[in-house]
């Protein structure tokens, strides 16, 4: 639910004076993990709300200290819970909202739903003032394929509501995936929560982390071994390798809608109105999205009521995906030999004026060490990441000069995060 920034302060703010008026504890003189676990169980004796106190922290707190636009997405059962602890009443009945229009509520994370769904987190870099990363790592499984994970549950709960419609029998296809890994495991983790058919995953097992693959094979991922380097794939040959006769491929097949994807990660990163975006570059599907949203708001005369950017701002903007050359990579969620999208892909958004020529995909250089000092910077700024989340930050330390960013440049960088292994011990 949409809601005015300055409500929520003071809801938030209010919240926390009153937790201090009846247990005496202050959010300065306690560790933030401690404060905040404090707080949720204290909110949940009072409302008899379950509440965690890592969304607290994360969806409030953190969120709040850097948003700077009058309106704000929030799930509508935090915004009652602590709307109830303070006021006693619902949201709604205290506050304005500024619109609940069902296409438009944000509905990830699932468990406990917010626009935008993960903060952004100005880091501190010499020379440099206005430089932000926009943390996936936030993410249930710590990685931004969480949003294609939830896609794909969209999928199958629709297909179910329309057999039933139909009244027809429930079967529900199969569905396959190449992978290096990640992608697999949040959409497989999201498959096991709701009860749905496990993936099926084709992988390279000269290439895939050894503890990775041990997590697909736990959490429950139908795998197949495949030298990926041999030849470019189809979705006819992903499905024949499954064994999964049938299904669908979500590699490359047309049955899911792929600007769904990162439809709301596109919005929240537009939002903040970059003058520079740098993207990690895996298997584009990312880069594309942001791409054709952002030309998509630009041409458009009636924006979407989840677009907040400045089309003078963004039409100048120059987007930047950070790709892997070879195999030896240490990002090696970013290396593919074959790739689904060729350069005319994204020279159509190029040429269009919807953004700045400068924008492209490069190869982060490896050699010259500016994926060190990128994972020394984000460690610095307390971001989890792996080096592939993190290859947007080292591709800007790359191109930093090349494209003439100024001090007061706005940067905004994206970290797909690092997924959690330990979900799937």
């Amino acid at each position: 639910m949409k809601v005015y920034t300055s409500d929520i302060n003071d809801l938030f703010n209010t919240a926390l004076v009153e937790f201090e008026k009846q247990t005496g504890k202050q959010l300065n003189q306690m560790k933030n993990s401690d404060f905040f676990q404090e707080l949720a169980s204290h909110i949940q004796r009072i409302t008899h709300i379950t509440v965690k106190s890592d969304t607290i922290y994360k969806q409030f707190y953190i969120r709040l200290k850097t948003w700077d636009k009058t309106e704000i997405g929030f799930s509508v059962d935090y915004l009652n819970m602590l709307s109830r602890y303070v006021h006693e009443c619902d949201y709604n009945e205290k506050y304005k909202v500024v619109f609940e229009d069902e296409a438009e509520i944000p509905e990830f994370p699932w468990d406990h739903p917010a626009f935008p769904a993960t903060p952004v987190i100005k880091i501190k870099m010499e020379g440099f003032n206005n430089i932000w990363i926009k943390d996936e790592s936030h993410n249930p499984t710590g990685i931004h394929k969480d949003r294609v994970a939830w896609e794909v549950y969209l999928f199958y709960t629709n297909l179910i509501k329309d057999l039933i419609s139909k009244d027809k029998r429930v079967k529900l296809p199969r569905l396959s995936l190449l992978s290096s890994g990640n992608a697999a495991l949040s959409i497989q983790n999201i498959l096991s929560q709701f009860g749905l058919p496990n993936l099926k995953v084709l992988y390279d097992p000269t290439f895939i982390d050894t503890k990775v693959l041990e997590a697909m094979v736990k959490c429950g991922c139908e795998l197949t071994p495949y030298n990926l380097e041999e030849r470019e794939l189809t979705s006819e040959d992903i499905l024949k390798f499954t064994n999964n006769e049938g299904g669908k491929d979500l590699t490359y097949g047309e049955d899911l809608d792929k600007f769904s994807f990162y439809d709301w990660l596109s919005f929240e990163v537009l939002n903040l109105n970059p003058q520079f975006c740098f993207v990690p570059y895996g298997s584009g599907e990312l880069y594309k999205n942001i791409l054709e949203i952002n030309h998509r708001e630009i041409m458009s005369k009636r924006s979407s009521k989840r677009y907040f950017g400045t089309k003078e701002i963004l039409s100048r903007c120059a987007f930047l995906g950070a790709r892997a050359e070879n195999k030896n990579t240490k990002m090696k969620m970013l290396y593919a030999k074959y790739n689904k999208f060729s350069t005319e892909d994204f020279q159509y958004y190029f040429d269009r004026g919807t953004c700045s020529k400068q924008s492209r995909i490069e190869f982060v250089n490896e050699e010259m060490n500016f994926l060190n000092k990128a994972s020394k910077i984000a460690k610095e700024n307390n971001i989890e990441f792996e080096p592939s989340g993190i290859a947007g930050l080292a591709l800007f330390l790359q191109l930093k000069d090349q494209l003439k960013i100024q001090t007061n440049d706005k940067v905004v960088i994206i970290n797909t995060g690092k997924i959690k292994l330990e979900l799937f011990k």
